[in-house]
């Protein structure tokens, strides 16, 4: 296989490489950065270009054989810059600067630019090729108190733009659209399809992480999540990597749950009839008026041993509930909900049914009741104590294909988790698919690994070995 050289002294490109699971040596080629005015994309260009051409010289200088040194590799080179208002701002020359820069930045949207050069040396021959990336930053507003606070930490005196986006200025960033590696100093999906056109298997950077919560993160109707999980998805965010829950509980529920990080996350709720992202409802699906007229009559005959919670996207309402069964909604799962007489009465829409049994309803769900409405509606068992039931074209699968659409992000950009009937499909639009170890014997057959169980922190325990680590 081809060796890859990175021609860079940046540390920040270098742990985006290790990051991506890429094996490469170091070179470090001095050049003139200087360059003229212009614009900014063609400026990264020119100079990513100028150190590659001397990485390369300096390669084929290191030899007297005919096959020079850098044979048989592909050199990698970048430069980055942040520009406002078509103003380029390089690093700071001082403290002073680096104030001015800041306050330029803060309260608006400035791009940041990443320009590329790749040589491939093969049986003495070299094939460049240039590219370049840019992504919109939007810092919120800052005081001047904030502003010098943040350049006495030192953290702006060697950076563009006189900040690390992943570093203590990420408190600060109010959003991004684009790639946030780029931001950081290599855009590594850029970087990884341009690696495979020269035939370098290169993997392609994680950018969402995606997973289930009862059964996979968590026991079964567990009311909070363990504290080095939310530091995990503090962390996460901050390396630009989207973090998403899907699950069949609704969305105010999941938000208490993750109440500490509840900004930074996107929930896929209802098992993606409901999908929530940055208080905006991004997708809603209603189940029809007569199914849920025919279901809910259906469900109502169970009787008090077992509890149905009706679901709309502004809460879920319970009809005569039991007093274990409304505690449990209430101080298990800290859904918001409504009791009512009659929910058919209530004229909101529903975008999902659940009937709930203590213990364990699969006898009932698989054996009587998921086999009579499974040609009308979605349903499935999730967890072992519920069966669900949504519009039929509802599925996690197909919500988080949405999601992947709306952030421009692709499969094998996607790392997924699960462990029930309902997680089937989630599973299949992640490249990267983890069933935990107590998950059915039919979910791990669909997925590509098996990791611990929620009881040993298995979610947690890839994330930190596969992402933080690295």
């Amino acid at each position: 296989m081809m060796k890859l050289i990175l021609a860079s002294g940046s540390p920040r490109r270098r742990e985006l490489m290790q990051r991506c699971g890429l094996e490469f040596e170091l070179l470090k080629a001095d050049v003139d950065e200087s360059y003229e005015a212009g614009e900014p994309q063609k400026i990264v260009e020119t100079l990513s270009k100028r150190k590659a051409e001397a990485a390369e010289a300096f390669l084929r200088e290191g030899s007297g054989e005919e096959k020079p040194a850098g044979d048989g590799c592909i050199i990698i080179c970048a430069d980055t810059m942040v520009a406002a208002d078509g103003e380029i701002l390089g690093k700071p020359k001082d403290r002073e600067d680096a104030v001015r820069m800041i306050r330029l930045l803060q309260g608006r949207t400035h791009q940041v630019y990443t320009g590329v050069t790749l040589v491939k040396i093969s049986d003495g021959t070299a094939h460049m090729v240039t590219f370049s990336e840019k992504t919109d930053v939007i810092v919120r507003s800052m005081t001047e108190e904030e502003i010098a606070a943040y350049v006495e930490t030192g953290e702006c005196d060697d950076k563009a733009g006189a900040y690390a986006i992943q570093g203590s200025f990420s408190g600060y960033i109010q959003g991004f659209v684009g790639d946030y590696d780029n931001v950081v100093g290599l855009p590594m999906k850029r970087l990884s399809m341009e690696l495979r056109k020269l035939d370098y298997p290169a993997p392609m950077p994680i950018h969402m992480v995606v997973t289930d919560i009862d059964g996979t993160l968590v026991k079964d109707s567990s009311p909070e999540v363990y504290p080095e999980m939310i530091d995990a998805i503090r962390k996460l965010r901050k390396m630009g990597i989207l973090f998403c829950i899907a699950t069949g509980r609704q969305y105010y529920s999941v938000r208490h749950m993750f109440q500490e990080v509840a900004d930074d996350i996107i929930y896929l709720c209802e098992n993606g009839a409901h999908v929530v992202y940055n208080g905006q409802d991004l997708h809603i699906k209603e189940m029809k008026g007569d199914i849920v007229r025919e279901l809910l009559g259906e469900l109502r005959q169970f009787g008090g041993q077992f509890g149905v919670v009706i679901s709309t996207p502004k809460g879920c309402y319970l009809e005569h509930p039991s007093e274990d069964f409304e505690t449990l909604i209430r101080e298990s799962y800290h859904n918001k909900y409504q009791l009512t007489d009659d929910f058919l009465k209530e004229d909101v829409p529903c975008i999902k049914m659940a009937i709930y049994q203590k213990g364990s309803i699969r006898a009932l769900g698989e054996g009587e009741i998921i086999p009579r409405w499974k040609d009308r509606v979605k349903t499935c068992m999730a967890g072992e104590e519920w069966v669900d039931f949504m519009d039929a074209h509802v599925d996690k699968g197909e919500a988080l294909r949405f999601l992947q659409e709306y952030f421009g992000i692709n499969k094998e950009e996607t790392m997924v988790f699960g462990d029930n009937a309902n997680d089937i499909g989630l599973l299949a639009a992640g490249q990267e698919s983890y069933a935990v170890e107590n998950a059915r014997e039919e979910v791990r057959e669909k997925a590509k690994y098996t990791c611990p169980g929620y009881q040993e922190k298995g979610v947690y325990t890839v994330i930190v070995e596969r992402l933080l680590n690295k």
